[in-house]
Formats: structure tokens, sequence, C-alpha cells
């Protein structure tokens, strides 16, 4: 009998010990800022600690908040950054008492009839205006190393509610609503330099 229940304690030491000890998968998808952490026995969640860029390249470049130096506003402690390509992982330990993290980048999820979402591309020339649409190129209409696209909600709002900026030479990937309709658009924006 004792030895079932030391070996029971033992197993559940080992367990205890190893989801502990497991790496949490921070994960981005390229294109988007929001990373979504999956720690061992928990629901995978988006996180406030951690961000990635926007640009769709095929490298997911982390920025991971330092813990640890007990200073009281967020961000106090500075960032760590670490870059991971498209289908790769890398670990790391960005607080040294922390867990690892295991970091994932993911390419961006196609449009299509699975995904129920409209795909459309947006080229842009800095600094030249484009046709009044959602997507519009260059508001601005500067030659200033960076294209802002304008998005208006033309058939309900009729007037601009946001705007996207993309430097010369990067695409970004963003997804908005169809109203009336219940239907989301994936839009590619890109940018190039005007001849």
């Amino acid at each position: 009998m004792w030895a079932r229940v030391t070996l029971s304690c033992a197993v559940l030491a080992l367990l205890t010990a190893s989801v502990t000890h497991a790496a949490w998968k921070l994960t981005c998808v390229d294109g988007s800022a929001q990373a979504v952490v999956k720690v061992p026995g928990q629901p995978a969640q988006p996180v406030d600690w951690a961000m990635c860029d926007a640009a769709v390249d095929g490298i997911c470049n982390f920025t991971v908040e330092r813990g640890g130096c007990l200073c009281p506003g967020k961000g106090c402690c500075g960032f760590e950054e670490f870059a991971v390509p498209v289908r790769r992982q890398r670990v790391v330990r960005p607080n040294f008492n922390g867990p690892k993290l295991r970091l994932r980048c993911r390419a961006a999820v196609p449009c299509d009839e699975q995904h129920h979402c409209a795909a459309v591309t947006r080229t842009c020339e800095d600094g030249v205006l484009g046709p009044v649409e959602e997507g519009q190129c260059d508001l601005d209409q500067q030659a200033n190393g960076a294209c802002t696209f304008g998005f208006f909600c033309l058939e309900v709002c009729g007037r601009l509610v946001e705007s996207v900026a993309v430097p010369v030479g990067q695409a970004r990937i963003v997804e908005r609503p169809n109203l009336p309709l219940i239907t989301v658009t994936q839009y590619t924006l890109r940018c190039v330099r005007s001849p």
C-alpha cells in the first residue's frame, strides 16, 4: 500500500514539474500584430505583454515584455525582440525566472470560401491618390515613404473610419467588415515607391 502511495506521489510530482517547466507556445500570424499564448492545461488566449509586427514579409518579429525588475509600470523593464520565419519555431527565455517561450510564426490564413471572406489586393503608389473605394490609396497624397489606405464604411457611414499606413516596399493584411452585410473582406495592402 505504501509503495502505491509513494509511486502515485512521485508520478504526480513528475507531471506537475513537467507542466510547470513546459514551454508556453506564443504564436503570431504573419501580418497580424496580435500574439496568442497557449499555456499547458489552459486554452489559447491573446496577450498584452507580447506583440508582433504587422508586415506581411514571411517573418514574425516578436516583441516580448521583460519582467522581474519590480518596477510598477507596464513595459518599464524593457522589451526583447526575436525574429522567426514563417512555419518555424524558436525557444527563448526572455525573463530569467519566467517560463520558456516557444515562439511560432504561422503564415497568413488564405482568404477563401472556407474562411468566409473575400480577398482584395490594393497596390498603392506613394503620393498618388487613388479612386474613392474601400482601401483608397494614399490619402495624404505625399511621397513620404508610406502609403495611407483609407476605409470609409461607404454604404453605411459615408466617412473615413480608419486609415492604415504601410511603408514603401511592404505589405499588410487587414480584415474589414462589409456593412450592412455580415461578411468580411481581407485586404492585402501593398505600397510601392512612385516612379
